[in-house]
This record gives C-alpha cells, structure tokens and sequence, in this order.
C-alpha cells in the first residue's frame, strides 16, 4: 500500500522494512506491535514523520546532493522525471 500511495504522491517516501532498516527504525516500529490500535497509529505517524525528516535533511546534505547528482549521470533519461525522494527510495533499494 505505502508503495502504490509513493506512487502517486512522489514527494514522500516509501514506507517499508527496508527503509526502517536502513534509518535505523525497525525496533521502534517492531515495539508497537500487539499495542493498542490508536497507538499504533500515532506512533507509525511519528515515524513516519521521522522519515520524511531524514529525507529532507539528507537531500539537503552535501552526500544527498551528490548522490542527486550521480543519479542524474547514471540515469539521465529519469533527471526531469522522478522527484528527488524517488531517486533516494530508488538509492535505497538498490542496496537489497
């Protein structure tokens, strides 16, 4: 579901396992299992709201903008099509 909503929202991030492994949030999202339902979902808010500020703030670093960068090198028929949080979801990925 995270995957189709990115889809057609390609300003925010996806939100999976691998992106909770890879920001180092995958026992704070495994905490809340089994919890009360309303929790639950304040707290996937929270991170996820966590996420998208490590988005921004990576984007924004020197390393984001030169991974920015070397994606546009390495894929220049996607340089004006994708937004820069899917160059860094696909960034991400490729490292599965």
């Amino acid at each position: 579901m995270s995957k189709m909503m990115a889809a057609a929202a390609p300003a925010l991030p996806i939100w999976d396992k691998y992106i909770f492994q890879d920001l180092l949030l995958i026992k704070r999202w495994k905490k809340i299992g089994g919890k009360d339902k309303m929790l639950r979902i304040d707290e996937a808010d929270h991170i996820y709201q966590k996420i998208k500020t490590w988005y921004g703030t990576f984007i924004c670093s020197k390393d984001g903008k030169k991974c920015i960068v070397e994606f546009d090198a390495a894929m220049p028929n996607y340089k004006d099509k994708l937004t820069v949080v899917k160059k860094i979801d696909y960034l991400l990925w490729s490292k599965r």
